[in-house]
């Protein structure tokens, strides 16, 4: 096979062009992004760590929560953050690759901002750091070696949403190589693992719905049930995407839709049973304190929080609450777009940022095949069955609908001062999965013409790449 045909083949499989392109521009903004400088990497880094160490869950000690690690670790982290950020030399950092590992009796500290969310997200991370940590890797490289871990996560699940997706599978690749997918993938968090698993499930429920009545697979029926049962000890709000799957219910046998009904039933529970422990363990951020008492304002993102006091005001006002996220989006819809779609930290470009990555979204359901590849194509002059009627579109905008009140719900009550008359902190990559969710239900299949002629691949694959380095250079000025 020539370079060209070679081209032609790798461009008309998504999942290829994701797993290329996501994983070569994610290890350059892994190794690119100074040290602990992604949101609340610290803390995320910490969480790993225990996780790595085979500690799921958290430990509370006095007022606080956290984990046991070597009284050396938090000094190191200190020190990689100083030579990372506030260096008049910002490549400093990179003299402690061959720093011995952190060492010292254990001890305890505090990262309550992650200690509450369950390790699934971490495991891809905490599998190379553990591995780092048997051969006393220094405290950069499990940084690094975390990185990678979650980005090979983060791309891998991709590639299989990508890939079991019988429709638009285009959309779901320029999702998926956004600049904040990407960002996310590459950093120590519980995003991007998040982000991959809500719409894993969302394509499994397409998938399921395209099925044939009778040909549902037993392998099907499994990867629902693991994908559901992982996405429930991801964020709360997500498995919401599960609920997708009545689509498919209304398809298929009693078999199958009690299998189904078992999957979804388990992934809510896998919620609930987490997010009962998280409530319990949960110590409100309070900024008042961590400034010595200075007086702050009443409404104040972090201050006066009380998650009890704050839900039942939800529950005693919610046309009040209504107000509060129209007030949010209203105020602060710039940079929900702008993080949404490119997360890029800048003033100067995101808006040119933002104009190309909508344009990626937009060229994706122009172009995309409404059809699975290898299906059978219909008769001239005969209208295929599209997959998705009406209704189908309804249930998918009610659970885009009710994932954004829900995750507005979870910042309100979570880090916001009881009453306060916006959702403050809110970060626009919480959105993210809502993108996909939304298009397909609000543009049906066939509204538009697909434009057969056009290398879909290869225009996705270099629009998305020059974006990519495009934000690549953005973080380079930016950071050094």
């Amino acid at each position: 096979m020539d370079r060209l045909s070679w081209l032609a083949a790798w461009s008309r499989r998504p999942w290829l062009v994701v797993a290329t392109i996501g994983l070569i521009a994610g290890l350059g903004f892994a190794l690119l992004t100074p040290p602990l400088t992604g949101y609340d990497e610290p803390s995320h880094f910490l969480r790993t760590y225990e996780v790595s160490e085979g500690h799921l869950i958290a430990t509370q000690y006095r007022n606080q929560l956290g984990g046991q690690v070597p009284a050396e670790l938090p000094g190191a982290l200190g020190r990689l953050l100083v030579d990372g950020m506030f260096s008049p030399d910002r490549t400093r950092f990179v003299k402690h690759l061959g720093d011995s590992a952190a060492g010292g009796p254990n001890t305890f500290i505090d990262f309550a901002p992650s200690a509450v969310y369950s390790p699934v997200p971490y495991a891809p991370a905490a599998l190379l750091m553990g591995i780092g940590r048997a051969v006393g890797a220094s405290t950069l490289m499990l940084m690094y070696l975390g990185r990678i871990g979650s980005l090979l996560g983060t791309v891998g699940l991709l590639c299989f949403a990508v890939r079991r997706m019988p429709t638009r599978k285009w959309l779901f690749a320029a999702v998926a190589l956004l600049p904040v997918t990407v960002l996310q993938s590459s950093m120590l968090s519980a995003d991007g693992v998040t982000i991959a698993l809500a719409l894993l499930v969302l394509a499994l429920a397409l998938n399921l719905a395209a099925t044939p009545r009778r040909e549902v697979t037993k392998r099907q029926l499994v990867e629902v049930g693991i994908a559901t049962v992982a996405l429930g000890f991801a964020k709360p709000p997500y498995i919401l995407f599960s609920l997708a799957f009545v689509i498919a219910m209304r398809r298929h046998d009693r078999a199958v839709v009690r299998a189904l009904v078992a999957s979804v039933a388990a992934g809510f529970a896998a919620t609930a049973a987490w997010g009962a422990y998280a409530t319990s363990v949960y110590i409100p951020p309070n900024f008042r304190a961590a400034f010595g008492g200075v007086k702050l304002g009443t409404f104040t993102v972090y201050t006066h929080v009380n998650p009890s006091r704050q839900e039942r005001n939800v529950l005693h006002h919610p046309w009040s609450f209504a107000q509060t996220i129209g007030r949010t989006v209203s105020t602060y819809w710039p940079n929900l777009t702008r993080e949404t779609l490119t997360q890029v930290p800048l003033w100067k470009v995101p808006l040119l940022a933002v104009i190309a990555a909508a344009a990626i979204l937009g060229a994706s359901v122009l172009l995309s095949d409404s059809r699975t590849p290898g299906a059978s194509t219909p008769a001239p002059g005969t209208p295929s069955a599209p997959l998705l009627g009406w209704r189908s579109r309804a249930v998918l905008l009610a659970i885009a609908a009710t994932t954004f009140v829900a995750l507005m719900l979870l910042a309100y009550t979570g880090w916001n001062a009881v009453g306060s008359p916006r959702v403050e902190a809110f970060q626009g990559r919480y959105l993210l999965p809502l993108v996909p969710i939304t298009l397909i239900a609000l543009i049906p299949e066939g509204s538009v013409r697909r434009l057969t002629n056009w290398p879909v691949g290869r225009l996705l694959a270099a629009s998305s790449g020059l974006l990519l380095v495009f934000v690549w250079l953005g973080l380079r000025n930016y950071f050094y």
